[in-house]
């Protein structure tokens, strides 16, 4: 799931685990400031997809998402924060991709 906003992380963050009832492992926030910060973003979204045994035309996809909005809130927001996040339930495994922003420049 992809969200977007301009709420402190731990709020959105407390309020998905809370929605979901999952427990969140290896969090790992992308801070964003230049186009060059895309590309370690890039590489954290794949890996996460491969953990999750997506399908690589699914991972394509999840990685060029995550990406394109990187590259908007580095556009028009000037930078922003990608919080990623592996959740499990027992039951089931996903993924969450976070992107903050404090909103237009």
């Amino acid at each position: 799931m992809i969200f977007t906003g301009r709420h402190p992380a731990r709020l959105i963050d407390t309020h998905l685990r809370d929605r979901f009832r999952s427990v969140s492992k290896d969090c790992v926030l992308v801070p964003l400031h230049t186009d060059e910060d895309v590309v370690p973003l890039r590489h954290e979204v794949r890996e996460r997809a491969l953990a999750l045994k997506l399908t690589l035309v699914d991972q394509t996809k999840l990685v060029t998402a995550t990406s394109e909005l990187a590259r908007n809130a580095i556009k028009y927001a000037g930078d922003g924060e990608v919080q990623l996040e592996l959740l499990d339930d027992g039951l089931r495994q996903g993924g969450l991709c976070c992107l903050l922003t404090a909103g237009p420049a």
